[in-house]
Parts: structure tokens; sequence; C-alpha cells
């Protein structure tokens, strides 16, 4: 590309206005370095036709110099025989990226993290909140089985009793006469002390023949099984207890012995070993029952 004299036009106008080359840069936005290779005829140095009748068109303008005869000077640009760019190839990029392996890792981390934490929290923070509703439980069916048998006591009680003996009152205004007047005799109930024995020991006798309570002196794991149906298994910690009864037979294992306080209908029971040791007793109305289980001790020898 050949300018042709349009470069030396320019300058000798720029010139006579007294024009640095910043300023007219600083003008119309065209480098410094653009503009001298325009009044210096570097075609080389520029970036091409269309960027170069573009400079030149605007420097003109600038100049107030007729800008069409200048770009009629330069080369025209056919832009329907140019050829157009050739685009780049499509490059198939992965649906995977090597680079997500480690941030999906961490993200995995912290997800299990999350869903252990959840998990440990609903498990420890719901456990304590079971053990007191079931031993609101125990303490309600207690107080129930206490008023009952209270009920009951009352109504042997008015059944027991005799009636009370009422005399008649005297009339006000009595005849003056020397013979006696017979007073009424009321007759004293007979009251059969078996029947009101029999009828007290009914009110009395409480539901289940085979009353165990279970108090922990410390952590032990407790199984109960009570005329062969289970009636309690899990954990129970220091301070905490369970009431359980049956009708012929109670069965108690537990897994820390010395830990583990027992009582009978009332009566507490020697301890069933020392801590940490596994032991299973059998408990009726009578007592609890020996654990064939369990070898007897030799005696001495004479």
């Amino acid at each position: 590309m050949v300018l042709r004299g349009v470069g030396s036009t320019l300058r000798e106008e720029r010139l006579r206005r007294q024009f640095s080359l910043e300023h007219v840069s600083d003008v119309t936005r065209i480098s410094a370095r653009y503009l001298e290779a325009i009044e210096n005829d570097r075609p080389e140095d520029l970036p091409g036709t269309v960027f170069t009748r573009g400079f030149v068109r605007q420097y003109a303008r600038f100049l107030e110099l007729p800008d069409e005869d200048l770009l009629s000077h330069l080369p025209k640009v056919d832009v329907e025989n140019a050829a157009l760019p050739v685009p780049p190839p499509k490059v198939k990029r992965p649906l995977w990226n090597p680079r997500w392996n480690l941030p999906a890792m961490a993200m995995g981390v912290v997800g299990s993290l999350v869903v252990a934490g959840a998990g440990a929290w609903f498990y420890f923070d719901l456990t304590p909140v079971a053990v007191a509703a079931a031993k609101a439980a125990i303490a309600a069916a207690s107080t129930a089985r206490s008023e009952q048998v209270r009920n009951q006591q009352q109504v042997a009680t008015v059944k027991a009793a005799p009636p009370a003996i009422t005399h008649p009152e005297p009339l006000a205004e009595a005849p003056a006469t020397t013979e006696q007047i017979p007073q009424p005799v009321t007759e004293q109930p007979t009251v059969d002390p078996v029947a009101v024995r029999t009828v007290a020991t009914e009110a009395t006798a409480a539901p289940g023949t085979v009353q165990v309570l279970l108090r922990a002196n410390a952590d032990a794991w407790v199984q109960v099984v009570a005329d062969g149906k289970a009636a309690f298994t899990g954990m129970l910690h220091r301070n905490d207890s369970r009431e359980v009864s049956g009708n012929q037979l109670v069965k108690v294992m537990t897994g820390n012995a010395g830990g583990l306080e027992i009582s009978l209908n009332g009566r507490v029971l020697d301890p069933l070993g020392p801590s940490g040791q596994v032991r299973t007793v059998r408990l009726t109305a009578e007592g609890p029952m020996p654990d064939l289980k369990t070898p007897v001790r030799a005696t001495d020898p004479l």
C-alpha cells in the first residue's frame, strides 16, 4: 500500500496549524505511532487498509481538509472479494475437568461430616428426651396404680364397717303412767372376719405379683424379660431407675453387675457381682432363682 503524498499533505497542514502529534493523538484518539507512520509514508507500520483509511479520514477532518480527496489516493477495499477469516477449529471439551477433583473431594468430605454431625445430634439429643418420656410414663402408671389401690381400700373399709345404731328421740310430752315403755332393740350385724380379710387382701394386691425396681449406680446395659416378653432393653445411666412387673417370672440380664441395684417387691437384693461383669438373675415372688449356668464353688474338705 502506497500513501501517494497523503502523509506529506497532513504533516504540512499540522505544522502550519502548529499542532503536535501528541495533541492530535489526544483529540482523535489515534495512536501517535500510527500518525507518524501515515505522515512518513510507512504503510508497513499500519494495521491494514481498512484501519488506514479510517485514520486518514479522521485525521483530515480534524485538520479541516477534504477527506474524500485524500482517500482517493489510497487503495480501496474490495469487501465483496475479500477473503473471510477462517474460524479456529472447535475444540471438544471433556465433560469432567481434572481440576475439579480436589474441590469435589472437599465437598464430599464436608457433606459426610455434616451428615454424621446431624445423625450424632439427633441420637444424643433425642435419647434424653426418650428417657424423660419413659420416666414420665412410669411415674404416671405408678400414680394411677396407687390411686386404684387407695380406692379399693376405701371400698373395702366401707363394706366392712358395721352400720351405726340409731336411737329414737323421746317424745316431747310423754303420758304419765307407771308402766315402763319398752325400748326398741336394734340387732348388731354380724361381720365375717374371714370375708373382711379377703376383701382387704384383694384391695391391696397390685397388678403383677413380681415387682422389680432397677436403679443404676453406674452406667449399665440392661435387658428385662417379664413372663417371656421383652419389657426393656437399653442403657441405664447413673441414678436412672426402671420399674418392671410380672405375674410369674422376671428375668434381668446386665453387663455391669456391680453398677445395678435390684429391688424385689420392696426388698433390696444382694449385688449380682463385681463391676464390669455380665450377670443374669431370674426373679419370682418367692425370691431370686439360682443360676444353673454359674458353677457352685465346692466347699473345702474337712
